[in-house]
């Protein structure tokens, strides 16, 4: 059962309110049997299963004048925050990580309250950081239940390097503003990765 699971890591770039075994309604081709994987195992090995999410939209980089690390969520984006909240709070979480950028703290923060935690700041998921810092994270913290917010530059990265180490990706290659990859992961090495849009 889920109080069994040893390790569950989670990448996050957005959700929507779902039931077991659909990340977000009427996707479940993205996520097939992603809940029974997590309760259960795949043949009787436990998996973990990271979720790679990027911040929620924030506008575009050219039209913000002032400095971009400090640069927002919009609307839109908080709209995407709300989904994620209804979303994660139904997998069990222990930690949630987030690039030091606003528009990621924006991202993490709701949903580390909504999980009655608080985001702590991982500089391997700030722009422009090599895809291996990320990679050495999520190993590290191998035992526990954690969501990460990080960057496109950040997740296109892991995603292109998972990919090239033969994990098979359900979905197309993107990492839009709200969108969530989702990763098998067994015995350290990632076996599967499934993509799930953001909700709007």
């Amino acid at each position: 059962g889920i109080e069994d699971v040893r390790h569950h890591f989670i990448v996050v770039k957005g959700g929507h309110n779902t039931g077991p075994g659909e990340m977000f309604p009427g996707q479940s081709q993205y996520f097939p049997g992603v809940f029974h994987a997590f309760c259960y195992g795949i043949g009787g090995t436990m998996h973990s299963l990271p979720h790679l999410i990027r911040h929620a939209d924030a506008g575009k980089r050219k039209l913000w004048k002032g400095n971009d690390f400090k640069r927002p969520i919009s609307n839109r984006g908080r709209v995407q925050v709300a989904a994620l909240d209804d979303m994660l709070t139904r997998w069990p979480v222990s930690r949630v990580l987030t690039s030091p950028y606003t528009r990621c703290r924006q991202t993490a923060t709701p949903l580390a309250s909504a999980l009655g935690t608080k985001s702590r700041i991982a500089d391997a998921l700030e722009e422009h950081q090599p895809p291996e810092r990320l990679a050495d994270l999520i190993r590290s913290l191998a035992g526990e239940s954690v969501v990460m917010v990080s960057h496109g530059d950040i997740i296109s990265g892991y995603i292109g390097m998972i990919a090239a180490e033969g994990a098979k990706l359900d979905g197309p290659l993107r990492w839009g503003k709200g969108s969530v990859w989702v990763l098998d992961i067994l015995k350290g090495k990632v076996q599967r990765g499934r993509y799930g849009p953001a909700p709007l």
